[in-house]
């Protein structure tokens, strides 16, 4: 799971900590890889989500199907094909085990808000 986040947002430190600190590795397998979209190198992440945020991905980041925790993947290259988009404001337990079920258990997630778009009704 990646997280598109920024400092002093605290409905992301909220998604945060139900999949980091609520949620059992043993049941629900899953790495968390956060994203700060105000990072020099996250220019495009940062105008698509900075009125969405959080911003969830789940799936797979590249072709090669690296998962989303591999640390070698390129940062920048955050859209493509592979990705589901999972936006959520605000997360809660049974929803992401849900979620965590369905996308690393059965390979079956289906995303529940489609795409992020708040940043097209920038004028």
């Amino acid at each position: 799971v990646t997280l598109y986040t920024k400092e002093g947002c605290t409905l992301c430190d909220k998604v945060k900590d139900v999949l980091k600190n609520q949620i059992s590795q043993d049941d629900y397998p899953h790495s968390l890889k956060q994203i700060d979209i105000t990072d020099t190198n996250q220019i495009e992440s940062y105008g698509r989500y900075k009125y969405d945020i959080p911003v969830l991905h789940i799936g797979y980041e590249n072709n090669n199907n690296n998962s989303l925790d591999n640390d070698n993947n390129n940062e920048n290259s955050d859209h493509n094909n592979d990705t589901v988009y999972w936006t959520k404001h605000r997360l809660d337990v049974e929803e992401a085990k849900v979620a965590l079920k369905e996308a690393i258990m059965e390979g079956s997630f289906q995303p529940r808000q489609g795409r992020p778009n708040a940043a097209a009704m920038e004028r």
